[in-house]
């Protein structure tokens, strides 16, 4: 039964084995841009895991055509979330310092001396402010010197597929009318988008995600190696998904791969960087495993959310609508983050931002009742 239906099986552990030991890797752009919203030294140490690795990479040309496309718009975001912050701590370090101050002034004690305090307040306020300064203007100046772009040049020189073709890319078009209609993935889900894509900066990205499957199912035809590809994309048509999890590829890019004889998996960029410890002995720190975990988009069912808000007679306690509100927000925010680590993700993101804002506006009038 296995050979019908070999697309629906996971892989075994020696199939995983060499996959994993003779395996090429494919980045997809938003494992590409996600080292700009790390530190420092995380993203250098995952440049040193990619030159060790720079042997297996091989990457499509339009994953490295959309992290051209998109590189200042992650930097931009990144100082912009970074100054907000900045603004935000120093600020409610202020107000919080005053309004106790103001709250506590007038009260005699024959102990306390408020103009001493109130100095001891203005110094630490002061301080606070300056270490914050400090710590923000340790940001790379990625806009002139841009150090994660200058290694990925060096790393990736001569690992690049070609340009696709015009005539290649109508003839992926064309497909894709007839597999998004079908809702065959990748790619389906951005079926509303403007329908042409060319190299030009005014291009539209409906057929993006089935653009870079197309080139990585061209290089599977001119390899014998497995190939592993490593996406934080969050559609559900790249994803085998089941109750919120991401179980590998969908069945329908499975089975093209193996149409192909072509072992094929993939990986978040969190199990990727736990799974070289496992089979290849390559470690992040595990504080930068963290890093990495607290910049992905966590999952979130929220279909299996809804079901539970639906039930009319559960009453919540305030504990339970809480998690529920920290689960929706902490999503939203990391969201927010990610909308620009690949446009022709864009769309599909925001359709879940309002989706996640809809839901939170419920649970806050089910806590006001």
């Amino acid at each position: 039964m296995k050979e019908e239906f070999s697309e629906f099986y996971y892989p075994t552990e020696s199939e995983l084995n060499k996959i994993w030991q003779e395996g090429i890797f494919i980045f997809d752009t938003n494992i590409l841009l996600s080292l700009y919203n790390l530190s420092q030294e995380t993203s250098q140490e995952i440049l040193n895991i990619f030159e060790k690795l720079k042997e297996r990479i091989w990457l499509p040309y339009n994953v490295l055509y959309e992290y051209h496309q998109n590189r200042l718009n992650v930097i931009m975001s990144v100082y912009k979330q970074t100054e907000n912050l900045k603004s935000d701590l120093i600020k409610g370090f202020t107000n919080y310092i005053q309004s106790k101050l103001v709250d506590n002034r007038d009260q005699y004690n024959p102990v306390l001396n408020w103009d001493e305090i109130e100095d001891m307040i203005l110094k630490m306020k002061s301080e606070f402010s300056d270490n914050i300064k400090a710590q923000v203007e340790r940001l790379p100046d990625r806009f002139r010197d841009d150090d994660i772009r200058s290694s990925y040049s060096e790393i990736f020189q001569g690992r690049i597929g070609k340009k696709l073709t015009e005539k290649e890319l109508e003839e992926i078009y064309q497909e894709g009318e007839i597999r998004y209609e079908k809702g065959i993935s990748p790619g389906y889900k951005d079926k509303n988008k403007n329908s042409k894509l060319d190299y030009n900066f005014d291009d539209n990205r409906k057929y993006g995600d089935l653009i870079i499957w197309k080139q990585i199912l061209k290089k599977a035809e001119t390899t014998e190696k497995p190939i592993i590809f490593i996406t934080d994309e969050t559609n559900g048509d790249w994803w085998q998904q089941a109750g919120g999890l991401n179980f590998g590829p969908t069945y329908f890019m499975k089975k093209e791969m193996e149409e192909r004889k072509t072992l094929f998996h993939m990986y978040s960029s969190l199990d990727f960087f736990r799974g070289l410890e496992n089979h290849l002995d390559i470690k992040l720190a595990e504080g930068q495993l963290d890093e990495i975990k607290q910049n992905a988009v966590s999952e979130l069912d929220l279909d299996e959310l809804k079901g539970e808000l639906d039930i009319k007679a559960e009453k919540f306690t305030e504990d339970e609508l809480e998690l529920f509100k920290s689960k929706i927000t902490d999503r939203l925010n990391k969201l927010q983050r990610k909308k620009n680590y690949r446009l022709n993700s864009i769309s599909s993101m925001q359709a879940e931002i309002d989706e996640l804002e809809s839901t939170l506006d419920i649970i806050t009038s089910l806590s006001s009742n």
